[in-house]
């Protein structure tokens, strides 16, 4: 690229910044992919400004085969995670592969290891809820304030407690539809634990 033409990445960065739209996450993904694609300094501005991602199942279907799945996923997390670095919002929507077993425990302590800042974070229809994993996240990332684990296959009080304990930030919590459950009345004192502890909460599904 000629000098006297070349722009600095923050020159770049405020002109991509006009083409995208934070509240529409398809249109961002569709035009940061297009302009990655233009060169390594438009690939590396443009990572830096995917702040939102959502983990598909098309995701993990391509996913090269390794000696194990986990080899696999592990892998394609770790990658991801340091290509983007600036990720405020990650959504793992409906990972349902027969092929490929997903342990979120161990997902969210591979996350606890980066320097992210995350915000919102969705695990709707996970099989179990992560207990051990989400409290390795909470150890070390303390900014969330966007908790979704909406048709969890298994939900107990004692989950209830944990986010009462370890996520006192939380401004919107779903835990909508879950599966299993039997006596709602076993969840009185989770619900009471969460009502005390998340003062800052204000939206509850």
């Amino acid at each position: 690229m000629d000098s006297d033409s070349y722009l600095s990445d923050d020159c770049w960065e405020s002109i991509f910044r006009l083409i995208i739209n934070d509240d529409d996450y398809n249109h961002n993904c569709h035009y940061l992919n297009i302009l990655s694609l233009v060169c390594k300094q438009f690939l590396s501005i443009t990572n830096s400004l995917r702040f939102s991602y959502t983990v598909s199942n098309s995701s993990i279907i391509s996913l090269p085969v390794s000696h194990t799945v986990y080899d696999s996923t592990h892998s394609f997390f770790r990658h991801l995670f340091i290509r983007y670095t600036n990720l405020n919002t990650l959504n793992t929507l409906n990972l349902i592969n027969r092929n490929v077993f997903i342990d979120y425990d161990k997902l969210l302590c591979q996350i606890s290891c980066f320097p992210f800042k995350l915000t919102s974070l969705n695990l709707s229809q996970v099989p179990t809820f992560p207990a051990n994993g989400l409290r390795a996240f909470a150890q070390k990332i303390t900014t969330l304030t966007s908790l979704t684990c909406s048709h969890i296959h298994s939900l107990n009080s004692s989950d209830l407690f944990l986010i009462a304990e370890y996520f006192p930030l939380l401004e919107e919590l779903d835990l909508s539809y879950p599966k299993g459950c039997k006596k709602s009345s076993s969840y009185v004192d989770g619900v009471e634990a969460l009502s005390l502890a998340l003062i800052k909460l204000r939206k509850v599904n």
